[in-house]
């Protein structure tokens, strides 16, 4: 994945931060960053699904990059308070699940207002 013009894996990342007992204070600070510029990129990609003309294919290439950037943006959340496993995966869903319906909301609405 790409970021600011510097590609990351960010499975990799995870593993490393859940294989780790401790972090140092450092370590963590820049961790809480790239989180952030994670959720930056995928409210980027959002407002792109939001405004701009797409065929159906980008926007969903542009929507699963979007809910992969948030996932992991949990998932490190998650590893570095120590948390991690069923819970987390659980409220996932659930935002996922409400993400889905807002995004064909607006989905639908674009559509009408091309007609």
């Amino acid at each position: 994945m790409e970021i600011d013009g510097q590609e990351y894996r960010l499975r990799d990342l995870i593993l490393e931060l859940s294989e780790k007992e401790s972090l140092d204070t450092d370590k963590a600070a820049k961790i809480r960053a790239f989180i952030q510029r994670l959720r930056g990129k995928a409210k980027v990609d959002e407002e792109l699904l939001e405004t701009e003309e797409l065929t159906q294919a980008e926007a969903e290439a542009l929507y699963e990059e979007a809910t992969g950037l948030l996932r992991a943006s949990m998932e490190l959340k998650d590893r570095l308070e120590g948390k991690g496993g069923e819970k987390s995966a659980d409220e996932f869903k659930k935002m996922l699940n409400t993400q889905k319906v807002i995004d064909e909301k607006r989905f639908q609405e674009l559509i009408k207002s091309l007609k």
